[in-house]
């Protein structure tokens, strides 16, 4: 990681200021309420250190709209991954399943709960490696793969 602390503070509020300013163009006045997760730039779990930018203090001072912010290192500091909001909302979005699984950077894992207990959720490894170890083993630079009009699955050679 380069940078320094006024770098980050500087990409923290501007993004909020900017979040702020299209949330309040586009409720139009008409919202309560703005929920903001942030944008991770630096997540691990098994730390318990994170860092969201986007500013909820900006964005709640351009809108003019309550907000609600910094979900997951509050997740974090009580013992969890830091997404505290996937399992309630897998639960939701698909009420028929009890357990998911997606993969963007971190491969995650949540089960719901039969009824009377807290659902839980699990950042298991940086699964953004696998894709991109596939992408460069089967990378056609010479377009040699391209030209033969062959799909093919598995390292180029």
């Amino acid at each position: 990681m380069t940078g320094n602390a006024f770098a980050l503070a500087v990409v923290d509020t501007e993004l909020g200021e900017f979040i702020g300013e299209k949330c309040k163009r586009f409720a139009g006045g008409k919202a309560d309420l703005i929920s903001s997760h942030g944008h991770t730039i630096f997540h691990m779990p098994r730390g318990a250190l994170t860092k969201q930018v986007g500013s909820g203090a900006a964005i709640a001072a351009m809108s003019g709209i309550t907000t609600v912010c910094d979900f997951r290192s509050t997740d974090m500091a009580l013992g969890g991954q830091g997404a505290p909001l996937v399992p309630i909302g897998e639960q939701l979005l698909f009420p028929k399943h009890s357990a998911f699984s997606t993969s963007v950077a971190f491969a995650t894992s949540a089960s719901t709960p039969k009824s009377g207990s807290s659902a839980t959720m699990l950042h298991r490894q940086p699964s953004a490696e696998l894709p991109r170890g596939a992408a460069e083993a089967t990378h056609d630079a010479d377009g040699t793969l391209a030209r033969s009009g062959k799909d093919r699955c598995g390292p180029a050679g």
